[in-house]
């Protein structure tokens, strides 16, 4: 052979021919009739990832309602709050009032007072003032009730 051409592409052929056959050969394809036996740990790891995932899927609906039902609870003692914050605002400006009422009683009977004492006298007395202050009403803000009997 001394055609150089002919030398390269049979070089080139028989090289092609050697991985063909070695990729057959690495494929083993009479060995795919026969399935190797599963692994007891790949077996197991997929039942419990299965049952994790069926767990998750609980517990985020359980979390769901949960959070739905603290809303619906956080709503209703708002207006709870919102209510006693009313009440509370029409007592102190009725408290407000009779402490009003009475300064203006107490001014009128001081004067009647004076104005019938004869000229000489001191005045009223220190122990006939009363001196009636508005009463002290404080709203506290609690946090909202919560049972873990669902739990």
């Amino acid at each position: 052979m001394r055609n150089h051409t002919v030398r390269l592409y049979a070089a080139a052929a028989a090289l092609l021919a050697f991985f063909v056959l070695w990729t057959t050969v690495a494929a083993k394809p009479w060995a795919t009739a026969k399935q190797p036996a599963a692994d007891p740990r790949l077996v197991v790891l997929a039942a419990r990832e299965h049952r994790l995932r069926a767990e998750t899927t609980a517990v985020k609906r359980l979390v769901a309602h949960r959070w739905k039902v603290y809303e619906r609870r956080l709503r209703a003692r708002r207006r709870e709050i919102a209510a006693a914050e009313r009440r509370h605002a029409q007592q102190v400006a009725a408290a407000q009032l009779a402490a009003q009422r009475i300064a203006a009683a107490q001014a009128v009977a001081s004067r009647t007072l004076a104005a019938a004492a004869p000229a000489g006298s001191p005045g009223p007395s220190p122990a006939s003032r009363v001196v009636i202050l508005p009463p002290r009403v404080q709203v506290v803000s609690l946090p909202p009730v919560t049972s873990s009997s669902s739990s």
